[in-house]
């Protein structure tokens, strides 16, 4: 298989990341439509994205414990500092989505308790095994490129969506605003961070390989959502499986 150049390749996680799975699902158009004011699968969502940052937060770390790469390890370290607060820790990603979940009624007891889905946890496992097991540059692929430069585009939609819901009037949904706007500077710190390993075919098959893997995950974990909420939504008809330079 011809690997792509690098400006290819970045293009590619440009053009992809605009309808990458992570933000564009059935579920979730289901979900964000302004006419369904399901607060109960609203709550089942929320639920899900905050175990999501939880592990998002594990994946960082195993990465960082596996690469024996000082410009990752140092770049890591930074960006989960900043998810942290960058010492406050009311700015914190984590508390940030604690704060949304008390504004829908929960306690910090009925938090620590959420339990998904049986696909949805799945989907939480597998993402921490491939970033603990996997070669470091495949794991930045998936939870770098794939999760996090499209993280923005994510909490954006999803605080748009929300605003809208006649059940999410009383919700604090500010902190998906706060969200967004950091994303934009971690998927520039991401881009950074994978610019000096696109300079080799290798690297870059890897770095795309875990792109790829991404995608096929979060289709995973939304069309389990889907399925637990007893949705019928349409699949994907293409399926994201090679490169294409063209």
């Amino acid at each position: 298989m011809q690997i792509p150049t690098r400006v290819e390749v970045v293009r590619q996680f440009e053009e992809w990341g605009k309808t990458h799975s992570l933000h564009t699902h059935g579920y979730l158009e289901w979900l964000f439509d302004e006419t369904n004011d399901d607060f109960d699968a609203v709550k089942r969502f929320c639920e899900a994205l905050y175990v999501f940052c939880h592990v998002f937060h594990k994946c960082l770390f195993e990465i960082l414990a596996n690469s024996e790469d000082e410009r990752i390890s140092r770049d890591i370290v930074y960006n989960l500092y900043d998810e942290f607060g960058s010492g406050d820790p009311e700015h914190g990603h984590l508390e940030l989505m604690r704060r949304l979940l008390r504004s829908l009624g929960y306690t910090n007891e009925t938090i620590a308790n959420i339990s998904l889905n049986p696909g949805a946890q799945e989907f939480m496992d597998e993402i921490v095994r491939y970033s603990r097991e996997e070669d470091s540059l495949k794991a930045i692929g998936l939870v770098c490129i794939g999760a996090e430069c499209n993280g923005s585009e994510y909490f954006n939609r999803i605080y748009n969506a929300f605003s809208k819901k006649a059940c999410m009037k009383g919700a604090d949904l500010y902190v998906l605003k706060i969200h967004a706007g950091d994303d934009v500077q971690h998927r520039q710190n991401m881009l950074e961070l994978i610019d000096q390993y696109l300079e080799t075919p290798e690297e870059r098959e890897k770095l795309f390989e875990g792109f790829l893997a991404s995608e096929h995950l979060f289709q995973k974990l939304w069309t389990s959502m889907a399925y637990f909420e007893g949705i019928n939504v349409k699949q994907p008809t293409e399926s994201t499986t090679a490169f294409n330079p063209s």
